[in-house]
């Protein structure tokens, strides 16, 4: 689906004998993964990409969205987060979070709307 430019959900069961999944067209502003795009590198190395997934996804670098989470998955602290997280003597507490729970905190601060949003996120 990632070669035609579209992308799928999570399996849902249906009932004990079937599963369905959601298959749709891609938001041109959703940011790609990198689990996500490793599977294009994939593709690409083997010329199995339609021509419209090949234009999504050079809108998606032209617009921010191919890059806007890589240092998300390199769990890099935005400033604002680690000045909060020392001021607030919980730079400790972070550092022994798991990877995946940091990696999702710092895509919803990524992806907050405003800075009151995200000045709520950050922990008390």
């Amino acid at each position: 689906m990632l070669c035609y430019g579209w992308i799928d959900s999570l399996p849902r069961k249906v009932n004990e004998n079937y599963t369905s999944i959601r298959i749709s067209p891609r938001n041109l502003k959703s940011n790609w993964s990198k689990i996500n795009k490793d599977k294009i590198y994939i593709l690409e190395a083997k010329k199995l990409i339609h021509p419209n997934g090949l234009k999504l996804i050079e809108i998606a670098k032209q617009n921010g969205a191919w890059s806007a989470l890589n240092e998300v998955e390199n769990l890099v602290l935005p400033k604002d987060l680690e000045e909060y997280l020392v001021q607030n003597n919980l730079i400790k507490s972070w550092n022994i979070k798991p990877n995946s729970f940091k990696r999702g905190f710092l895509e919803q601060l990524l992806n907050s709307k405003s800075q009151e949003t995200r000045r709520k996120k950050l922990p008390v």
